[in-house]
């Protein structure tokens, strides 16, 4: 069940602007608890979750990621392939977004370990409803293990 004051961390990988622009005027308008956080590429995004500790002893440690995937590019894959290995990375839930419907692409994405798979959006409703979806399921439904 969500917690009333918790705000979860989202990391999205997008090399774009506009997807990240959607996400951000989604998460806006929806007025949930959801600070986004964007890096470019698989080398920023393991940058992002090895960063050292605050001075307060902390660090952020995302609640989900969010990849954005477009074949033929495979930026994002490594990164699964990673994830894999490394037992801390595992515990963080993966949610492809993709324009590519093809089952072998699908498919890949899953063997290497995401959790979803999720059709781009075509519009800005299409983006705010796909941030309430990811809201009410991952940080809703889902009992996900400790951040900490």
């Amino acid at each position: 069940m969500l917690a009333a004051l918790e705000v979860f961390d989202v990391v999205v990988m997008e090399s774009s602007d506009s997807l990240f622009h959607q996400l951000q005027q989604a998460v806006s308008q929806s007025g949930l608890r959801i600070r986004l956080h964007r890096v470019s590429g698989e080398q920023e995004l393991m940058a992002f979750l090895q960063q050292p500790k605050n001075g307060e002893g902390h660090r952020i440690r995302p609640a989900l990621v969010v990849l954005e995937i477009l074949p033929p590019h495979t930026a994002g894959l490594e990164f699964l392939k990673i994830r894999q290995e490394r037992p801390e990375f595992r515990r963080i839930p993966v949610v492809v977004l993709s324009d590519n419907r093809e089952a072998d692409w699908v498919h890949r994405t899953y063997s290497l370990g995401v959790n979803s798979f999720i059709q781009k959006p075509a519009d800005a409703p299409g983006y705010l409803e796909l941030i309430q979806a990811l809201n009410r399921y991952w940080f809703g439904v889902v009992k996900l293990p400790s951040r900490n």
